[in-house]
């Protein structure tokens, strides 16, 4: 439901913002917003609080971000506020991009890993990746040490797991269809 729900708000964005000649800019002041709101996870937490009353969450939009994005994406903000779709932004702003680059011949690839990447390591992957797919692609990176050590890749709809969680999960199945085999 998450998905249908950010996925329509994202198509009307998007669809305006070709209208205005904006997708760019619209792409870089949502991608703004959402880094401002993960950084600062009180401000978040404040808009998405029950009782604090929507008028005052437009009013406190209004006097954070009035000079630093669009009216119009500020507007586009408040209107999640009013029909209670504001939890769904981070989800909006990445479909969003996803459509912005699929339509500018980019890639976005999300990469798990269990550890910091370096500077190095990352220009590596960069250029690896831009290499395969003859695109521009951006990579954002997560840390999750779960993975133990290794990568998890999302690119479109495609999982790559290259973690070690992963390999000792396919080691287990491995063994364990070994040992049924046997017992026959």
């Amino acid at each position: 439901m998450a998905g249908v729900i950010a996925e329509n708000y994202s198509d009307a964005l998007y669809m305006l913002a070709l209208e205005e000649g904006q997708s760019a800019l619209y792409d870089e002041q949502l991608q703004w917003v959402c880094d401002s709101l993960r950084t600062n996870q009180e401000f978040y937490a404040m808009l998405q609080h029950p009782k604090l009353k929507k008028e005052e969450k437009k009013k406190v939009l209004e006097d954070v971000y009035a000079n630093s994005i669009s009216r119009f994406l500020l507007s586009f903000l408040q209107l999640l506020i009013d029909k209670g779709r504001f939890s769904y932004l981070f989800d909006i702003q990445k479909q969003y991009r996803e459509r912005y680059y699929q339509e500018s011949n980019k890639k976005v690839v999300y990469i798990e890993t269990a550890k910091t990447l370096q500077e190095e390591e990352k220009q590596r992957l960069h250029e690896a990746l831009e290499k395969k797919w003859q695109k521009q692609v951006e990579i954002v990176v997560e840390i999750n040490e779960d993975l133990i050590a290794g990568l998890r890749m999302k690119v479109d709809d495609q999982v790559f797991d290259y973690s070690a969680k992963a390999r000792l999960r396919q080691l287990k199945k491995t063994i364990d269809t070994a040992v049924i085999s046997e017992e026959r």
